[in-house]
This record gives structure tokens, sequence and C-alpha cells, in this order.
């Protein structure tokens, strides 16, 4: 398994354990990644594809924690590292689940850039939530309202905005990291989602700070979790189809062309999936 320059360590609250139970059986699992679909774990024991595990625990959300008690499937099941074995548990009815994973990103939702001052948050704000009011006819959107609302309140309050800052970068590497396990960093469907995520990244830079839409390989090796040296042929890839262009410091940004592509792909084309689609080339482990 190859080795990152910077081996990301996460701290234990992004890691909690679940209890996982099967028929009469429970057991613990390790938290290892989560979206609104599934959950990633790494469990003491084998399961079997297609089987159904209730799941109880409690999970981080915002500051503090919430009680979680779902049923799922598991989805795949490979053999992992000292005896454990790694999941892919997809939730019944994740529409109604009452945990998110994953914070949105409040500076994604307004499209402003993280340097915004209080008075362009707020006016910006203003004009969203208009747009966007559920008693709007045309335009109104509940769940847009609500998210708007939500990233409103943290970056105009000074210290939820710090609070939230504080933990941005490591919420953005959860959300953008590329690779799940050793298996998927490998091989053509690896780079093209080396591809897919770099794009979209830069298309997230571009849109939310268009005056400086630059990252550089540095920022790219961090956010993505995966090594320069891994990167340079996908950043060549981009540049001669024309998507990206590079700067004389060697900073990139996403061009028109790129734009369209990253659209073409889907936005964050990593996507809520992303924890419970098999690695590749595992194979469902039986017991």
């Amino acid at each position: 398994m190859e080795r990152r320059r910077h081996p990301r360590k996460r701290a234990p609250k992004t890691q909690p354990e679940l209890t996982i139970s099967l028929g009469s059986e429970s057991f613990k699992a390790r938290l290892l990644d989560q979206t609104d679909e599934g959950f990633g774990l790494e469990s003491p024991r084998p399961l079997e594809v297609g089987c159904r595990v209730r799941l109880t625990g409690e999970l981080a959300h915002g500051a503090g924690t919430r009680p979680i008690e779902m049923e799922g499937t598991v989805r795949w099941s490979t053999a992992g590292k000292n005896g454990t074995f790694l999941c892919g548990i997809l939730i019944d009815n994740p529409g109604a689940s009452p945990f998110t994973a994953l914070e949105p990103d409040y500076y994604e939702v307004l499209q402003l850039s993280p340097r915004a001052d209080p008075d362009t948050v707020h006016r910006v704000f203003r004009v969203l939530a208009q747009r966007f009011h559920p008693d709007n006819r045309q335009t109104g959107d509940e769940a847009t309202f609500r998210a708007l609302t939500r990233a409103y309140e943290v970056l105009s309050d000074p210290a939820a905005r710090a609070a939230y800052d504080a933990q941005r970068p490591e919420q953005q590497q959860r959300r953008w990291k590329v690779f799940d396990s050793s298996e998927a960093a490998r091989g053509i469907e690896a780079e093209r989602r080396k591809r897919k995520a770099a794009l979209s990244l830069l298309y997230a830079k571009r849109a939310t700070e268009p005056r400086e839409p630059f990252l550089s390989m540095f920022e790219l090796e961090q956010t993505l979790g995966c090594p320069r040296e891994h990167l340079e042929f996908t950043m060549w890839f981009l540049k001669e189809n024309a998507w990206i262009t590079r700067s004389d410091n060697n900073r990139f940004a996403i061009t028109a062309k790129g734009v369209e592509k990253a659209e073409e792909f889907g936005h964050y084309p990593l996507g809520s999936r992303r924890m419970i689609a098999a690695p590749a080339g595992s194979q469902g482990v039986r017991l």
C-alpha cells in the first residue's frame, strides 16, 4: 500500500464505534467513512454481502453528537488489515435519515470566498434568501432556503464562523479524499476518479473565489489525499484537453471548457455514494 508524503491523522471523534446487530449477535465496528446513504466500517468479522444488519450508536453532528438507529444492507465486504474486514452498508430510506454525515461547505452554499467580509455575507444571503424563500412562487425552494439560512447563521456570527473555519480543512479532506482503500488507488478507474475529483475541486474554487481561482499542487495533494507524483499524469491530461490552465508559478485553475466538463461529470463527482461503492477489485466475503 502506498504511503502518502504527509499521512493524515484523524481525531478519535471522526472514527467512533457503531454496534452492528446481525440476528441475535452484536459486535462493535469502527466507522471509517460516512454519507447520507451509508457507512464504511471496519469490522472484527466478515459480513456476507446482501445480509441485513442493524446499526446503533452515536455520531458527531455539528458541535455535538446524535444517536442513530438504522437498518441496512451490506453492499460490499473485503479483507482489511490485521484480521479485520472492511464493508460498506447501504442504509434503508436514506432520505429520511435523521443524520447528515458531513455538513455542507457553508461558503459554497452561499458561493462566497472564505475571505468574504461580514457585509458581503449579509448582502449575498439577503439576495439569495429572497430568491429561494418558500413564499416566492416562481423560484422558491424550501430545502435550498434552509441550507442558505443555516450557512448564514454560522458565517454571520464571528464566534461560530471562527469555530467553523477551524474545522473546515478536516471536513474538506473528508469530503474530497479520492481513495478509501489501497485497492481503489490503482488502475484506470483510479485515474478517472482523480481527474473528476481534481476538476470538480477546481470548479468549486473558481465558483467561490473567481478572483483567486488557483490551487497549488500541494493543496491538491493535501485535499485529495493523493501524492503529487500520482497527480502529475492527471494534471497533464486535464491541461492537454484545455480543461485546466497552469500559471507560471505552477498553480492550476479550471477553464471555461473545464467548467463545462465538470458539469457534464456532475459537480462533486465523488458523490454521496462514495463510501458504499465496493473498492475496485474487491470480492464479496462469504461467511
